[in-house]
């Protein structure tokens, strides 16, 4: 006999065993506590739970699903989302595992389900369930800046299982300084470049104008929320963050987070988590994206992470000729919502700008 109830704060210890027993990335349970705790959006939703468990005959828990709250908005009109995220059940108990999604897909007080990270059996589930695939050209297609190329090379064979990846490394990284000749072209930026410890008032002012701009749907970005989303709750280190500013105004920035150990084999690796400039600028985010690169070399970075973004944004990406990488099977980003006027504005491919801050 199995049970689901809904998740809380205290449950988080067991959420970790669960989770690091069926492969999913360890975390302190203190710090995600405290970044439950501090949602900036709390009173809002706190009707939304944080997620859900699975409990066994005994009362132990052997399956979770989180359920991360999240505030959005579209051409103005505030929109209640949940993002599903960290989906993990127990080998003996995976009978049951449906009984976490059906909660999910139960849930009310939301206007919009999101899955911004299904693995191959969520993918599935997903689309079971009546979600549908988000409409975001190419997301399955990254790009990389590789910074230290032989680090990269070596990281990259060994991670396909490569017989003397050391030694293979050397041509390796050799085609891939030549394949990055052209991506060496002197460029003028285009705004003034300021390096940000923290997200302040500047970022308020700046989200006031960018929630202006028509028919995209867009997570609420003020500085509160940009603090609490990448916080070291879910990051290892404090983010790289860099502004593009005219007259001392913000219009643009760059978030940039490092990779955790697990995900990059070793290498240090920036992963571009939020990416914003009044109008899509191409100028204005092709000259953060050169900022970032230069300061994650800086750094000792092996390479840059790009997943996701609006065509404008990727077009202006690959002005800085970046390697591509098309990962293949599943469609990784889905969708529900309830209301048909809704839907019907969802379903634009321009409406979405889908990246890294919307998964969890």
């Amino acid at each position: 006999m199995t049970r689901v109830r809904c998740a809380n704060v205290d449950d988080l210890p067991a959420i970790l065993d669960v989770s690091v027993r069926n492969g999913l990335t360890a975390f302190d349970p203190d710090l995600r506590r405290r970044w439950w705790l501090s949602h900036p959006f709390r009173s809002e939703l706190e009707q939304v739970p944080m997620g859900w468990v699975l409990e066994n005959e005994s009362g132990r828990i052997v399956g979770t699903m989180t359920n991360v709250p999240m505030l959005y908005e579209l051409e103005g009109r505030p929109l209640k989302c949940a993002i599903a995220s960290s989906w993990a059940v127990d080998p003996d108990y995976r009978r049951s595992s449906l009984l976490l999604t059906m909660s999910y897909f139960a849930q009310g007080h939301v206007d919009l389900l999101l899955n911004g990270s299904a693995n191959e059996t969520a993918a599935r589930v997903m689309t079971a369930f009546g979600a549908q695939p988000i409409p975001a050209p190419d997301y399955h297609c990254s790009y990389f800046w590789i910074l230290r190329r032989r680090a990269f090379a070596a990281a990259a064979l060994e991670r396909r299982r490569v017989p003397g990846a050391r030694w293979l490394s050397v041509p390796a990284a050799l085609a891939l300084a030549l394949a990055a000749l052209p991506g060496r072209l002197p460029r003028k930026a285009a705004a003034e470049i300021r390096h940000f410890d923290s997200f302040g008032e500047e970022f308020d002012r700046f989200w006031e104008k960018l929630r202006r701009q028509p028919g995209r749907l867009v997570a609420v970005r003020t500085a509160k929320a940009l603090q609490w989303r990448f916080s070291q709750a879910w990051w290892p280190d404090k983010p790289l963050i860099v502004g593009a500013l005219r007259e001392g105004e913000l219009v643009g920035y760059l978030v940039a987070m490092a990779q955790a150990p697990e995900h990059s084999r070793g290498l240090r690796s920036y992963l571009i988590g939020d990416l914003q400039a009044l109008g899509d600028s191409s100028a204005v985010i092709s000259t953060l994206l050169r900022e970032a690169v230069r300061t994650a070399r800086r750094l000792g970075a092996g390479s840059v992470q790009w997943i996701g973004w609006a065509p404008p944004k990727r077009q202006a990406a690959l002005s800085l000729f970046p390697r591509k990488y098309r990962s293949r099977g599943h469609w990784p980003l889905y969708y529900r919502v309830a209301s048909a006027d809704l839907k019907s504005a969802l379903s634009r491919p321009d409406c979405w700008d889908f990246s890294p801050f919307d998964a969890f």
